[in-house]
């Protein structure tokens, strides 16, 4: 995580850390904890109540995924007011963590289809003057890996827009190449992974009956 602690003092601290729901999140939240320190936050959907709320294996396992981030310091803010709490913790050196290919409303390209995707990355990034960096946890044979992207200082950027843009772009590539280990649970990413797929057998459905003829 040389890479990563070098960004750090690149950007005075300020750091929108952004994934995607590809491989094992809970590494890429202690991974980031670990580089810049507690506190991290991270905006998530719901309360502590609700989450308390569900019941069963799912329950259990997203409470237990919650204790897991606590204990590295990280702190979960729920999505919706969140946004003045987040910009000030960026501005005084903090760090958040956000999930940057959920539902949104801003354009973007992934596995091959315009979607909508949040903006909040972006806009954190402009309004807080926090370098964007992406961060992925990987699963490879016998552990994992953490790929670092490429980082988007918003003062280089014409816009949200285009630092929006250059994440989108990021997470596509990395969804694209770790397809397998997209995680089904988001509604967004699921449609896509289902409807890559039919185009994949499409196309070799064509193939099949190009080869036969």
């Amino acid at each position: 995580m040389e890479r990563a602690r070098a960004v750090r003092r690149r950007g005075s601290g300020r750091t929108v850390a952004v994934t995607c729901h590809v491989g094992p999140l809970n590494s890429v939240v202690e991974n980031v904890a670990r580089v810049t320190g507690p506190p991290v936050l991270i905006p998530t959907r719901g309360s502590s109540e609700q989450r308390a709320a569900i019941g069963g294996f799912a329950g259990l396992k997203k409470r237990h995924t919650v204790r897991q981030m606590e204990q590295t310091g990280c702190e979960l803010v729920t999505r919706g007011s969140s946004f003045g709490r987040l910009r000030a913790a960026l501005v005084s050196g903090g760090t958040v963590c956000i999930v940057g290919d959920v539902a949104g409303d801003r354009p973007a390209r992934l596995l091959g289809r315009d979607v909508l995707l949040t903006s909040g990355p972006s806009e954190l990034a402009v309004a807080s003057g926090a370098l964007a960096v992406p961060v992925f946890a990987i699963r490879k044979r016998g552990g994992q890996r953490i790929l670092v992207g490429s980082v988007i200082d918003p003062e280089d950027c014409a816009s949200a827009e285009e630092v929006h843009a250059a994440l989108a772009e990021q997470i596509d590539a990395v969804t694209s190449r770790f397809l397998p280990q997209l995680h089904p649970a988001p509604l967004l990413t699921r449609e896509l992974v289902q409807a890559n797929a039919a185009r994949e057998a499409a196309k070799a459905r064509k193939r099949e009956l190009r080869d036969r003829g």
